[in-house]
């Protein structure tokens, strides 16, 4: 019998009333030829087919903007309030699913990065109002507006909305983006929100938008649909919170998620987005810590970057997320990791 090198990698792992093959799950990716009205057309669909045809035990589709009208923050994003994305959304999730991979749908709001002509998004729309958990302005001068609590309402049923809409095409769990500086991370942040009403100043006044997400979230998809939530377990920026406030915020969300996603650091802070996405000037398995941190703390599964394969396979974490590692080579084949770490690779 083969010795494997990772024997835990390969285990199944059950969240909530589905079981993974094995704890490899591709990373929210999106793709750049993602355009209403086809969004995805069969040659972007194939981006991550082919990852699920590698071995991996769940695909998540990323980028999904739950309200297009107040959280785009590029144009080539997939709107999920967008009747017109049906049809390919469930084609996707078939794709995947033929090969014996779970299909995931991650689920957005770009917050105060929304509806802002940029660098990368010239062709935004520029006259549509942009909110943020406070007032201020872009790198570019709009103005943010502080969002009022409608918006807040809004937003939540949008979420609940948007996942009601991925389980009738064919997803087996939603992921929901409350990391890396977007919406929802926006209000979590002590850095980003200064507000003084239920949505400001303690840790729980600050999740609190995040726990009604999740609540709209569980309403529509009903009980044991598998909810995930990707969270950044430190800021590492100026005036963000550290572990222990990590640790604070992962308490709160675990008992409304099956599978709790821990990253790192903010995208607007150029010195910390090279920790979100880790190169390979940093040491191996750099963000392992964060998970095995919170994980130590409670009883909830944790979530490495792609970097952190042997330091995230001995069951510190639950499972293991790679991106850049399924873009680079998306035929990697998990099971014959054995000591030598050969692997093979599948036609295509």
């Amino acid at each position: 019998m083969m010795d494997l090198k990772y024997p835990h990698l390969l285990s199944p792992l059950k969240i909530g009333t589905v079981t993974l093959r094995n704890r490899m799950i591709a990373s929210p990716t999106g793709s750049p030829a993602i355009m209403p009205p086809e969004y995805i057309k069969r040659e972007s669909a194939a981006f991550w087919e082919l990852r699920a045809k590698g071995g991996a035990a769940m695909v998540t589709l990323g980028d999904n903007v739950v309200d297009s009208e107040t959280g785009l923050m590029h144009p080539h994003k997939m709107r999920i309030d967008d009747p017109q994305i049906i049809p390919s959304l469930t084609n996707a999730a078939r794709y995947i699913r033929q090969y014996g991979a779970l299909a995931s749908l991650e689920l957005q709001h770009g917050g105060k990065f929304s509806n802002v002509e940029n660098m990368v998004s010239k062709i935004m729309d520029d006259s549509k109002p942009t909110y943020g958990p406070d007032h201020g302005f872009s790198g570019n001068g709009k103005e943010i507006l502080e969002m009022p609590e409608e918006i807040i309402y809004r937003i939540c049923e949008k979420y609940g909305q948007a996942a009601s809409v991925a389980k009738a095409c064919g997803y087996d769990m939603i992921c929901v983006h409350g990391g890396h500086g977007w919406l929802l991370h926006q209000f979590l942040s002590p850095a980003m929100n200064h507000r003084t009403d239920r949505f400001g100043g303690s840790t729980e006044n600050r999740a609190r938008f995040s726990l009604m997400v999740l609540d709209s979230i569980r309403k529509a998809v009903g009980p044991g649909f598998p909810i995930e939530f990707r969270m950044s377990g430190a800021e590492f920026t100026k005036n963000g919170y550290g572990i222990d406030e990590g640790i604070r915020i992962a308490k709160l969300i675990a008992p409304k998620v099956d599978l709790l996603q821990v990253s790192a650091g903010v995208h607007d802070d150029p010195d910390t987005c090279v920790i979100t996405h880790p190169d390979m000037f940093h040491p191996h398995g750099c963000n392992v810590w964060l998970a095995a941190a919170i994980k130590k703390r409670g009883r909830y599964p944790g979530r490495l970057y792609w970097r952190s394969e042997r330091s995230g396979t001995d069951g510190r974490n639950s499972c293991v997320r790679t991106g850049r590692c399924y873009r680079n080579e998306p035929c990697i084949d998990c099971r014959p990791l054995s000591p030598t770490e050969n692997r093979r690779r599948p036609r295509r």
